[in-house]
């Protein structure tokens, strides 16, 4: 039987509850070790680079079905990281529960912003994820 061929959007999807399922910085560390083996490759960087536009874009799709009223403030937020992604759109809309796993999520992005697991070059974009959640 051939082997099942995965999506980015399922490996994103598979990445999000790896870490989300039971979120701690120790089992953060084994699924990155797991993935990765070395955070500061370049292709963990990618990984986790479009993990965090996923993020953004779920976020943002969230808030717009949540909310009747977009600020100028949201729409700000949406403009500044697409300029800062390069505009590179989403590949997976992910199982983001905020009213659970806000605060996991939130000290995630921060961990990536300071640089935690090795130096981070989107950690912008994890910053402007960050701030997206406090509108």
């Amino acid at each position: 039987m051939p082997k099942r061929k995965y999506s980015n959007e399922d490996m994103q999807i598979f990445l999000y509850n790896s870490i989300f399922d039971n979120y701690n910085v120790e089992n953060l560390e084994n699924v990155i070790k797991k993935i990765c083996i070395n955070f500061n490759s370049d292709m963990c960087k990618d990984i986790f680079k479009e993990f965090i536009i996923n993020i953004f874009y779920t976020i943002v799709i969230i808030k717009q079905n949540s909310s009747n009223i977009i600020t100028p403030s949201f729409i700000k937020k949406i403009h500044e990281f697409k300029e800062k992604s390069s505009y590179l759109k989403d590949t997976a809309i992910l199982p983001i529960n905020l009213n659970i796993q806000q605060d996991d999520i939130e000290n995630f992005l921060y961990l990536l912003q300071v640089h935690t697991f090795g130096t981070f070059k989107s950690a912008h974009l994890a910053y402007l994820t960050h701030d997206l959640l406090q509108l």
